[in-house]
C-alpha cells in the first residue's frame, strides 16, 4: 500500500529510531536477494503513525497536495495488484464473520505500507509487445492522433531507448521498434491521459480489436522488449519510466491507472514475502 508522503513524516522518523526497537527476527535471503530484519513498534510510536497517516488524509491537506477541490474525497492509501489479495480476505471474512464474532483476527488484514518518495522504491514501465501485426503501425498512429503525433526515425534500439529516456516537455513520448530492425521515436502533443501508458493503451487495445495483430503481450525491461521486437512480425511499443510524482496525481484526477502501468523494480527484484499471521 503506497503512501504520498514526500516530507516523510510516517515511516522515516520510525527508520531513524531502528536502532532502539526490539528486533523480531533477521535472516539472509536465498538466491542472493539480500537481508531482511524485523522490528517490533511500541504502542507510542503506533500512535504516533497513526496521527501522521491522519494529517496526510486532512481534505485540506490532500487538496494542496493534487490541486484539487477540498470536497475531492481523500484517497490516502493506493492499492496495486495487492487488490486481489485484500479481496479475497474480505471475502474470506465476509464467509465467516457469522460464526466467529466481530472481534476474530480474519477480520485484519496484513499489510505493507510504503512511502512513494523512498528512493530504494523504483518505478519501471512495463513495455508492449504486439505480436502478429500485420498492421502499419505507423500509419495506424497517424491515423489515431493525427497532427498532433510525431514521429522521428533512428539507427538503433539503443538509440531509441536514449531518446525516451532524455524526452522531456510537455508532449509524450515512446518507443516504436520493428517490425524487423526499424526503429522511431513517437511524440503525442496535447495529451488527453497525464501518463504516456494511458495515452497509447486504448490505441493498443483498438490495433488488436480490429485486427492489426493478433495479440499483446506485457515485458519488462528495455532488452527484453528489443529482442522480442525483432522478430519480423512484432512490434514493440517502449515506454517511459512513471515520475513518481505523477502517479497518485493520474490516479486521483483519471481513476484507476491502465492494466500493467509500471512494476516496482525489475523483474528479478522483486520483493520476498517474509511476514504473515495464523488465522485459527
Amino acid at each position: 500500500m503506497l503512501i504520498d508522503d514526500p516530507e516523510r513524516t510516517v515511516i522515516e522518523p520510525l527508520g531513524a529510531e531502528r536502532p532502539t526497537l526490539a528486533k523480531l527476527y533477521e535472516a539472509d535471503l536465498m538466491l542472493g536477494g539480500g537481508h531482511v530484519a524485523g522490528y517490533a513498534v511500541d504502542a507510542a510510536r503506533g500512535e504516533r503513525i497513526a496521527k501522521a497517516l491522519h494529517a496526510l488524509a486532512t481534505p485540506a491537506a490532500f487538496a494542496e497536495r493534487y490541486g484539487v477541490p477540498e470536497t475531492t474525497p481523500v484517497m490516502l492509501f493506493a492499492m496495486g495488484d495487492g487488490n486481489h489479495s485484500l479481496a479475497t480476505a474480505k471475502a474470506y471474512w465476509e464467509s465467516v464473520k457469522g460464526t466467529v464474532g466481530m472481534s476474530h483476527a480474519s477480520r485484519y488484514a496484513l499489510v505493507e505500507v510504503e512511502n512513494i518518495h523512498d528512493p530504494a522504491l523504483e518505478f519501471a514501465p512495463i513495455h508492449r509487445l504486439l505480436f502478429g501485426v500485420s498492421a502499419d503501425v505507423r500509419a495506424a498512429l497517424a491515423e489515431e492522433f493525427g497532427s498532433r503525433l510525431s514521429c522521428t526515425d533512428l539507427s538503433s534500439a539503443a538509440a531509441v531507448r536514449d531518446h525516451v529516456r532524455a524526452a522531456r516537455g510537455p508532449s509524450q513520448v515512446a518507443g516504436l521498434i520493428g517490425p524487423g530492425r526499424r526503429y522511431s521515436a513517437i511524440a503525442i502533443a496535447d495529451p488527453l491521459s497525464t501518463l504516456a501508458v494511458g495515452t497509447f493503451q486504448p490505441f493498443v487495445d483498438r490495433l488488436v480489436e480490429r485486427g492489426g495483430a493478433t495479440h499483446v503481450d506485457y515485458v519488462h525491461g528495455d532488452e527484453a522488449l528489443e529482442r522480442l521486437a525483432a522478430d519480423g512480425r512484432n512490434v514493440g511499443l517502449q515506454l517511459p519510466a512513471l515520475g513518481k510524482s505523477d502517479l497518485l496525481r493520474m490516479v486521483v484526477r483519471e481513476g484507476p491507472l491502465p492494466r500493467k502501468t509500471f512494476s516496482m523494480g525489475e523483474a528479478d527484484e522483486k520483493r520476498f514475502y517474509i511476514e504473515a499471521r495464523r488465522i485459527r
